[in-house]
């Protein structure tokens, strides 16, 4: 039954990041932990996901009374106290459309990011290989994925790009650049620029330079182009030139004036270049810009078109839930079907049972007396009445709720399909 069906969950609405840390399971004692909640608190199957912004438990307990956010505390040893933020619980069909929500992105810090649904999915399998998770949760997930997957595939929910990095990236093909050729400079070797990196990498980017304040980190950012490092210090003496030039450092003041962006261009047109400055505050400074004018992309025209992306993404969110509604619908009816199914499972051998005690005890007497082709018949026919008789009640059943297509065929051709229904029978 659906009101089975219940989560505990805290993100970034409810509880800043030191606050969800408490419900944090280590990854070394992620079966014990969960096992142990299993025994204490009676669930009979869960799954547990956590990220950088959120944290849920999603169980399935169908004989006791709904477990208390007290109880759950309890069981992971958190000391009940003022300062520890009880985690929003979700039963039946709540809980159910939340989970769609957190599949489909439409419950994320940034809507329509498809990560969630990659990070859900690895979730559940970690919890589904050791044991925690069965059949209730099995259906369950193959329609989250099914709802996520319809949401992406007929809003534009997912559209326009949000990262700061990705617009970056965006703005760089736009320029044209011949990657075979393009010299590209790196100014920087932070978290930034090693995401930059992923985007120079794909378009097929070889000629990279990396100058960084450490030289260590300035090396391991220039080998995955094999490319050259030097330090930020040295970077006066750098005469190769350069037709991309990327900033993003850690300085409080511009690292690139006028002076050093002279010698960099080592005489060639500054008209030319296409010049970007990721860094808060900006990296570059504001006199190279006005008086060289090379194409410029900066942080500040990304963050607020990020915005705009942002809100474009939100307004999709109602088309959304239309269809999560009408995945919900399909779910009910999967339970149900799920719920005959199971109640059906053993019919097929009592009445194998049946027919196997009428003919070595019931009737064993009688057919004793009988000759080898005339026992060889009614064999036969007890074995034609066992088929029919065991095609009768599964014909009911499947008519008795609407049959839906196997959701793991929607899922992508590169990612690994959710266990099988014959899967978990087995």
């Amino acid at each position: 039954m659906l009101s089975a069906y219940r989560l505990f969950t805290l993100t970034h609405r409810q509880a800043s990041l030191d606050q969800l840390e408490p419900y944090v399971i280590p990854a070394e004692a992620m079966d014990s932990t969960l096992l142990r909640l299993r025994e204490q608190l009676g669930w009979e199957e869960v799954f547990y996901l956590a990220t950088c912004n959120r944290i849920l438990f999603f169980f399935y307990e169908e004989d006791r009374d709904p477990t208390t956010s007290a109880e759950l505390q309890r069981a992971l040893g958190i000391s009940e106290n003022a300062s520890v933020v009880k985690p929003l619980f979700r039963s039946g069909a709540d809980a159910v459309l939340h989970l769609y929500d957190v599949a489909a992105s439409v419950d994320s810090m940034v809507v329509g990011e498809r990560e969630i649904l990659r990070q859900l999915r690895l979730a559940y399998l970690a919890c589904h290989e050791g044991g925690h998770s069965g059949d209730h949760l099995r259906i369950l997930m193959q329609s989250a994925v099914a709802a996520a997957k319809t949401v992406y595939h007929k809003t534009r929910i997912g559209q326009k790009p949000v990262s700061v990095v990705s617009l970056a990236a965006q703005r760089i093909r736009q320029q044209r650049l011949d990657p075979a050729t393009a010299r590209v400079l790196m100014i920087g070797a932070g978290q930034t620029n090693w995401l930059v990196s992923k985007f120079l990498q794909k378009q097929g980017f070889k000629n990279v330079t990396v100058a960084n304040r450490s030289i260590g980190n300035a090396e391991k950012l220039a080998a995955v182009f094999d490319g050259y490092a030097t330090s930020l210090d040295l970077l006066g003496e750098y005469d190769q030139g350069f037709d991309l030039l990327i900033v993003c450092t850690g300085a409080t003041k511009a690292v690139v004036d006028t002076a050093l962006f002279e010698r960099l261009l080592n005489g060639e047109q500054a008209e030319d270049k296409v010049v970007v400055d990721l860094s808060i505050p900006h990296n570059v400074d504001a006199a190279v810009i006005e008086e060289s004018s090379p194409t410029y992309i900066q942080i500040d025209d990304l963050r607020q078109l990020a915005q705009e992306n942002l809100a474009f993404r939100a307004g999709e969110v109602t088309e959304a839930r239309k269809l999560i509604g009408e995945q919900l619908a399909t779910f009910r009816e999967r339970v149900q079907q799920r719920r005959i199914e199971r109640a059906m499972k053993d019919v097929p051998a009592e009445i194998r049972s049946i027919r196997k005690r009428a003919m070595r005890v019931v009737f064993q007497r009688e057919l004793a007396d009988l000759d080898g082709d005339t026992l060889e018949l009614i064999e036969r026919m007890m074995l034609y009445m066992e088929k029919k008789c065991i095609g009768i009640p599964m014909k009911a059943a499947r008519k008795a709720a609407k049959p839906v297509d196997d959701l793991d065929t929607l899922l992508s051709e590169d990612e690994e399909p959710l266990p099988s229904l014959k899967e978990t029978a087995k």
